[in-house]
């Protein structure tokens, strides 16, 4: 029981991170004057894409009957990882397109790979090679 009892606490603290960043994402992609910085992009991303890796990390090592410093440990390298594919992915997005879904969308609704965020100080050129109105239109087309 007391491993049952691990992965429910695992399963429910890991979704409400999941819900967090998905929260930012939405509040984000809804106030066009919201505009991430990198570390609050980072965050989001880590809260979305790295809590499922770090889910299934240490859900696996508790599973197994390893403790819960091991689990953590790996969790965080889990969700490192799952961040770091995340942004490739969404530089893959920008870049030559992600099979089924449009290019450069990610702009649209304002998640950038860390390489190509878009801040404050850098929005009007922000996506310079992308066709022109990709982000501006949020703001002006």
């Amino acid at each position: 029981m007391e491993i049952k009892n691990k992965l429910y606490r695992l399963y429910a603290q890991e979704l409400r991170r999941l819900h967090l960043g998905q929260a930012m994402d939405i509040l984000w992609h809804r106030t066009p004057s919201l505009i991430p910085t990198e570390q609050e992009y980072r965050e989001m991303v880590r809260c979305k894409t790295g809590t499922l890796a770090s889910l299934a990390a240490q859900a696996g090592i508790i599973a197994a009957g390893g403790n819960e410093e091991t689990a953590s440990k790996a969790g965080k390298i889990a969700a490192q990882i799952g961040v770091g594919f995340q942004i490739l992915d969404d530089v893959q997005n920008l870049t030559t397109g992600n099979p089924g879904k449009i290019r450069g969308d990610d702009i649209v609704e304002l998640v950038f790979p860390s390489g190509n965020l878009a801040t404050q100080e850098t929005l009007p050129t922000a996506v310079v090679g992308l066709g022109g109105c990709a982000l501006r239109r949020l703001h002006t087309c």
